[in-house]
């Protein structure tokens, strides 16, 4: 909630993003590993796969929320923007963007012109926060190629990461 009232930078983007789908699939990721007595190297790769997948979902949730539409998200999409919360395409917005680009976003987000906001937003922040979307699946996908898990698990987990980053192309 904090991130309404300031501009976080990616450290602190991250930090809050650890703590919603990151920190959901590191522990649905490690109950698996302690039921079936994976030895702690199995354990340590599996904490890391389970991050970088959180954050890669959790950046495409944050893009598809804010230029999908209703129908594609199943509820009212751009609620980060109107509250003016600071998903990661946003941070990286307000980082990049050309100087006096942050008051017009402002002076937007007070006259409803969330079209605009959003124009701005994929000039200066889309196409990184993809990119970090992308990164994240990837290495997520290098990961499970170093588990023990069974082929058609690591297959499932490689076709969500992909399907996920391949997604954002339309947006």
């Amino acid at each position: 909630m904090l991130f309404e009232y300031h501009e976080p930078d990616e450290t602190e983007w991250y930090q809050m993003a650890s703590k919603r789908a990151a920190s959901l699939f590191r522990a649905a990721m490690l109950i698996g590993a302690i039921l079936s007595n994976a030895p702690e190297s199995e354990k340590e790769i599996l904490r890391n796969l389970a991050e970088h997948m959180g954050y890669a979902l959790d950046i495409r949730d944050d893009i598809i929320g804010t230029f999908a539409t209703r129908e594609e998200y199943g509820r009212e999409p751009r609620g980060d923007i109107t509250l003016f919360k600071k998903p990661l395409q946003l941070i990286y917005t307000l980082r990049y963007a050309k100087q006096g680009i942050v008051d017009i976003m402002r002076a937007m987000l007070k006259s409803g012109d969330i079209e605009g906001i959003k124009e701005i937003i994929r000039e200066y922040g889309l196409a990184r926060a993809k990119d970090t979307a992308w990164e994240h699946a990837a290495h997520a996908i290098t990961l499970i190629d170093q588990t023990a898990m069974q082929d058609e698990v690591k297959q499932f987990f490689r076709a969500l990461l992909r399907y996920s980053s391949e997604s954002l192309d339309s947006y």
